[in-house]
């Protein structure tokens, strides 16, 4: 028996490319928003810190903390990025772990505690912080340690001494002087690693974004940085390095700065929708008394979705005496400083146009997961305003985990034998909650001529863009070659081919 495949292709007045295919019973493409969906919830940056305690914000992270430690155990064989929405946790998450870790030699350096982008504060933060510190406070260093000498300065020091020596004050704040100190560290962890079982050194960079703010001047400093925290994890496995941000911009910087191979990405999500209820009701510091109806919690999910900055953002304003508990106006309060960003956004940027993010949201805004695979979107936009979208934190650029929940595999999912998809998303659900408000604007046909591409969109304009969408089950794969030049898509070639 045959399977009926109906593939419709629809070209809108504004250029903007809308497909729909139906495979016996299943829909994949157009949907209305609905709260049950799950859905990419990455906090927009633009929400503002917020400040969550270690309680609230490390509720239900076991099987994080799971991987986490699974993965730390073994040998180190390349950088570590720990991606996920802003207020998700991952802060709390890695910092229990150093915690907990401590004896074990785990440093963990927060860049927000000083100025990262500054090289010298940075080395300062690693000599003071970073790797001598966890060194200094182990256990027992007068058991096995005491066999373990460094060579310096022409001398064989204990590791006390050495420690001592590096960190005493008038000592280099370069970044070399770094580099070789780590390495004489390292060298003596393995070392004394041969006696009696060491884990592997854990050296964390929480806030790592700020890396990629080194002046230009300072370039010769982060490339002899980065090919160092590569040879210390994929080449000697020396120690294992984990850089945490909620920047996905940084997946390009790092493949620049040390190859694709040289790091993998594991993402800390937002809570599924039964949990986020449950740490909105019980963990949030919302008042005992507070009522949230069936109707009230669909309305707040749709908002906040899993997040849960967003959530605990919900719990003042819901507090205030001039609220009466209205719900109606505690999302208001939680939705407005991102709708002012997303109607930024919408005006157009450096290197996007208003109707490149208008074609980006609204697809996103119709797709069954609200997610969109990369390539469909670099065919609809262009590659560079994609880019461009996402360094300026309008759009995310989502990497396939074991470990994150929030979104539903079948969105990852680009064929048998195929690795996994990155995905485009809006950066929280209430970026796209706002993105959902600003639809029938989003959606006029004049948007198209209201709003001149900037200089960088325009060049991208003048070339031709040629993508291949591959959809691939076990009923049909449909082939579409796109030829997009100015927003308007020409088909060149559409061919279904229908199994038996």
């Amino acid at each position: 028996m045959k399977f009926s495949a109906v593939v419709a292709l629809i070209l809108s007045c504004g250029g903007r490319l809308v497909s729909a295919f139906h495979f016996g019973q299943v829909h994949v493409g157009r949907a209305p928003i609905c709260t049950s969906r799950l859905r990419q919830v990455a906090a927009n940056t633009q929400d503002g810190d917020t400040v969550i305690s270690d309680v609230v914000s490390y509720y239900d992270r076991r099987l994080e903390r799971v991987e986490l430690e699974t993965l730390l155990a073994g040998q180190p064989s390349c950088i570590t990025l720990l991606l996920g929405p802003r207020d998700s946790g991952k802060t709390q998450l890695i910092r229990k772990f150093a915690r907990d870790r401590l004896l074990d030699g785990t440093c963990y350096i927060d860049c927000r505690g000083f100025r990262a982008s500054n090289p010298a504060d940075f080395t300062r933060a690693l000599i003071k912080q970073g790797l001598p510190a966890s060194i200094a406070g182990l256990p027992d260093l007068s058991g096995h340690w005491a066999a373990v000498k460094v060579g310096l300065g022409g001398q064989q020091l204990s590791i006390v001494q050495a420690v001592e020596q590096y960190t005493k004050k008038g000592q280099p704040v370069d970044v070399q002087y770094a580099i070789d100190m780590y390495s004489e560290l390292l060298g003596a962890w393995s070392e004394a690693g041969a006696g009696p079982h060491l884990p592997r050194p854990v050296i964390v960079l929480d806030e790592a974004n700020e890396l990629m703010n080194w002046s230009v001047e300072h370039a010769a400093d982060l490339h002899a940085l980065m090919q160092y925290l590569k040879k210390i994890t994929k080449q000697d496995r020396a120690a294992h390095v984990v850089l945490v941000t909620c920047e996905y911009c940084i997946q390009d910087w790092l493949t620049k700065a040390v190859g694709d191979t040289a790091w993998s990405a594991n993402v800390v999500g937002d809570f599924v929708e039964a949990d986020a209820k449950e740490f909105l009701i019980k963990h949030s510091g919302l008042p005992a008394d507070a009522v949230v109806s069936d109707t009230d919690w669909a309305k707040i999910y749709e908002v906040c979705g899993g997040n849960a900055g967003a959530l605990v953002r919900t719990v003042a304003p819901y507090k205030s005496p001039s609220n009466n508990r209205d719900w109606a106006s505690v999302l208001e309060a939680v939705t407005s400083p991102t709708l002012e960003a997303v109607e930024d956004a919408a005006k157009g940027g450096d290197g996007w146009s208003a109707r490149q993010y208008a074609d980006a949201a609204l697809l996103l805004l119709d797709h069954k997961h609200n997610a969109v695979q990369q390539a469909q979107m670099e065919a609809l936009i262009g590659r560079q305003a994609l880019l461009a979208l996402i360094r300026a934190n309008a759009l995310c650029l989502r990497p396939h985990s074991k470990w994150a929940r929030d979104i539903s595999e079948e969105a990852f999912e680009r064929g048998i034998g195929v690795n996994k998809a990155r995905l485009v998303t809006a950066p929280s659900t209430v970026a796209l909650h706002c993105m959902s408000m600003l639809r029938q604007t989003l959606q006029q046909p004049t948007r198209a001529t209201s709003q001149q591409p900037t200089r960088a969109t325009s060049q991208i304009h003048t070339r031709h863009v040629y993508k291949y969408i591959h959809y691939n089950t076990s009923e049909v794969r449909v082939f579409i070659q796109i030829l997009a030049s100015h927003h308007k898509i020409c088909f060149m070639a559409v061919r279904a081919v229908v199994d038996a």
